[in-house]
């Protein structure tokens, strides 16, 4: 896939209402059914409730505040990118049902290292509906946030097999169904980007489309 420039700036013709600011852009390799993928998504390092997701010449922005995705066309120039606005979805239909759910958070310490996340129905619960694994390192910039959103639950139970002292990153992020791993996301790189990205002020709602 194509990576970023060095130096990031977006130019679109409209009036602008909503804004979002990035500084850090990711790069990782993405495993599912044993094919390996390459993908990037530029983030707020201090506000996790937005992420732009990079693929090929697609971009697609999802707030998780308004559960609203907004797509972009890229176009990438000599020295910087532009982004054009084609669509939005508000997908906050689909997140009620998860959002009314009450689950019973678990966190097991593999190791040093390593973590196990699990969401059981209840505290009764034996075997967990949502697993996953996470790797992690001493970093000296914080960013459990950059490889995969973590959910303040398991962030608050995380925390207490953590040095507080002590500032970590998650390297690796392993996804589980019934047993067996369905997709998993290995960090390659983080560098510094500086990006603004405004939506028109007159969006565009249409989710039948599967492309922008």
């Amino acid at each position: 896939m194509r990576h970023l420039p060095i130096l990031l700036f977006v130019f679109c013709s409209a009036l602008y209402s909503q804004n979002y600011q990035f500084d850090k852009l990711i790069t990782y390799e993405v495993s599912l059914n044993e094919i390996q993928s390459t993908h990037q998504k530029v983030i707020n390092s201090k506000n996790s409730n937005y992420n732009l997701f990079l693929t090929g010449n697609l971009a697609e922005l999802f707030d998780s505040r308004s559960l609203v995705k907004h797509f972009f066309e890229i176009t990438y120039l000599e020295n910087h990118i532009s982004l054009k606005y084609v669509r939005s979805c508000n997908e906050s239909e689909n997140f009620k049902k998860a959002n009314e759910e009450k689950w019973d958070y678990r966190v097991e310490k593999i190791n040093d290292n390593e973590f196990l996340l699990g969401k059981y129905k209840s505290q009764k619960a034996k075997n967990p509906l949502f697993l996953s694994k996470i790797k992690i390192e001493e970093s000296t910039v914080e960013g459990l946030n950059d490889l995969h959103p973590i959910e303040k639950e398991f962030r608050n139970l995380l925390n207490s097999h953590l040095d507080k002292d002590k500032i970590y990153s998650i390297t690796e992020v392993g996804f589980y169904s019934n047993g067996k791993i369905e997709r998993n996301l290995k960090l390659i790189q983080t560098a510094y980007y500086e990006l603004d990205l405004s939506l028109p002020e007159q969006l565009n709602y249409d989710c039948l489309n599967n492309i922008p």
